[in-house]
């Protein structure tokens, strides 16, 4: 749950310049993401990069089974499970988010 706050900051944002009517072109998304599948499945599957996939499991998106559907997919998966966050863990859980993200960094030494 977000403070009040937050959350108008996001609409405040949204809003901004005429933002919401952007909003329904976002749904253009669920096309994209059949026609494009395969490119981008592979991408992630054959990636010459590591990758750390964090994931706010119970978000109904694209939670616990995305982060299974990961694993299943990705060679050696680097997942970071957030139990009791769902679609927004940089919102929901900034701090987790950020130290998983400091820790995959410091482990490919992208920073140090």
């Amino acid at each position: 749950k977000l403070p009040k706050d937050l959350l108008q900051e996001h609409f405040n944002l949204l809003a901004r310049e005429n933002g919401r009517h952007c909003m329904v072109k976002l749904v253009g998304y669920m096309d994209e993401r059949a026609l494009h599948r395969e490119r981008w499945v592979g991408s992630v599957v054959n990636s010459a990069i590591p990758l750390r996939f964090i994931n706010g499991v119970e978000d109904p998106i694209s939670g616990l089974h995305m982060a299974a559907r990961f694993e299943e997919l990705v060679p050696n998966p680097d997942v970071i499970k957030l139990s009791g966050i769902g679609h927004y863990p940089q919102n929901e859980a900034p701090e987790d988010v950020l130290r998983a993200a400091i820790s995959f960094w410091q482990s490919n030494n992208v920073i140090e």
